[in-house]
């Protein structure tokens, strides 16, 4: 049976206050240099980390190689629940030349295996801001990512299941869309993303499902959980599949089956930081992730609809 809506909104509020102890948490524990955290209730005080460095319509998210062993338990964890409700329990292979790589993090080289017999050098992987072939291993063990042999081309393909949240605050920015405009890690790494909250659906995770939890995820950490309410318009949904080169991983095919959708949030903070990069002077706010490879630094900013509905 379905929730009242109300009771969803509640369970999701404390998500968010858990999300922004747990993402303050990660910076107190992983940055060693002082760096501070939030303060509760949103964004009035940022997160600072000492390093810089085919559509149709319905009618109704990374790991570097210092992932630890406890991390890769829970992350395997998680995916073992996930193959059971799918009723797919996950077993690494043995031949790199099976049609499908089901292994985990802890099989790196045999990955690496597989994609070389199959025509994929996995060298770039990690380089000039690509992610790593420990990365790829985690999505996988994840649930996010599966890879494939494509049946047309015989060559390895990355498949991946993403929502595209167009995030508004109708009440305070009409016609304005949330951007997530640069990302930093706690390696150091960075870049410019100039997209929309984009995350990854868990095996056979519904798109609907997964609105709440990327909410929580990429900004629970700067939304005032006393002020947060969301709201999904579920007619709003665009389905489109797109083949292309993966960007992070330089020679890898990847298909990307993209749900985007309207999601109207309380509780952001005012954009107060100036955006890395930017020429014009635009403000964001900043929110932190806590992941497995240490504290992911996010700075948000708001552009005009049409604007990323013309790139989306």
């Amino acid at each position: 049976a379905s929730r009242p809506r109300g009771m969803w909104v509640a369970l999701s509020r404390r998500a968010i206050t858990f999300s922004t102890f747990s993402a303050r948490a990660a910076l107190g524990r992983r940055a060693p240099r002082g760096a501070r955290g939030a303060g509760a209730g949103g964004n009035h005080r940022q997160h600072q980390p000492t390093r810089s460095a085919h559509s149709h319509s319905s009618a109704s998210t990374r790991v570097s190689t210092r992932f630890d062993r406890d991390d890769r338990s829970r992350a395997r964890a998680r995916t073992m629940s996930a193959h059971a409700v799918a009723g797919d329990p996950p077993s690494p292979p043995d031949d790199p030349g099976e049609t499908r790589w089901t292994g985990t993090a802890d099989d790196i080289a045999s990955l690496s295996r597989w994609l070389t017999a199959n025509g994929v050098d996995s060298d770039a992987f990690g380089e000039d801001g690509a992610k790593s072939l420990v990365d790829l291993a985690v999505e996988i063990e994840r649930g996010e990512t599966t890879l494939v042999l494509d049946p047309q081309t015989s060559a390895p393909r990355r498949d991946v299941r993403v929502l595209r949240l167009l995030v508004t605050d109708e009440d305070r920015r009409p016609g304005m869309v949330l951007i997530e405009a640069t990302q930093e890690w706690e390696s150091g790494r960075s870049r410019s993303r100039r997209t929309p909250l984009s995350e990854k659906l868990l095996g056979n995770e519904d798109w609907r499902v997964a609105c709440a939890r990327a909410v929580n995820e990429e900004l629970g950490s700067a939304i005032d959980a006393s002020r947060f309410a969301m709201r999904v318009d579920e007619s709003s949904v665009r389905e489109t599949i797109t083949d292309r080169d993966s960007i992070s991983y330089p020679g890898l095919r990847s298909r990307y089956v993209m749900y985007t959708a309207t999601c109207d949030v309380k509780g952001l903070p005012e954009p107060t930081e100036p955006v890395r990069g930017s020429a014009s002077g635009e403000l964001g706010f900043t929110s932190v992730e806590d992941t497995p490879a240490g504290w992911l630094k996010a700075t948000w900013t708001w552009r005009s609809r049409e604007e990323v509905e013309g790139e989306t």
